[in-house]
C-alpha cells in the first residue's frame, strides 16, 4: 500500500476504535477484579491454588488485551501525525 493513498483520517479512526477497545477492556477488568469472590484461606492448598492460578489468568490476560488495544491505539495516533506532518511538508 503506497503511503500516498492512506489518509490520515483512517489513521485517527482507528485510533478511536483501538482506544475505545482498550477502554471497554479495561472496565471491564476493573469489573472482574471487584466482583470476583475472596480466597477461602481455610480451604486446601490445591484449592487456593487452584482458585489464585485462575483469578491471576483471567486478569492478566485481560490486562494484556487492554495494554495491547491502548498501545495500537498510540500506534495509530502517531501514525496520523506523520501522515499528517508529511501532507503539510509536501504542501510547503
Amino acid at each position: 500500500v503506497n503511503s500516498d493513498d492512506i489518509h490520515p483520517l483512517n489513521a485517527i479512526g482507528g485510533t478511536a476504535i483501538a482506544w475505545g477497545l482498550g477502554y471497554l477492556f479495561f472496565l471491564l477488568l476493573q469489573r472482574i477484579a471487584q466482583n470476583l469472590p475472596t480466597i477461602d484461606l481455610d480451604a486446601s492448598a490445591f484449592a487456593r491454588s487452584m482458585a489464585i492460578g485462575i483469578r491471576y489468568l483471567l486478569v492478566g490476560s485481560i490486562g494484556l488485551l487492554t495494554f495491547t488495544f491502548v498501545m495500537a491505539g498510540v500506534g495509530l495516533c502517531a501514525y496520523s501525525g506523520q501522515l499528517l506532518w508529511q501532507g503539510w511538508q509536501r504542501r510547503s
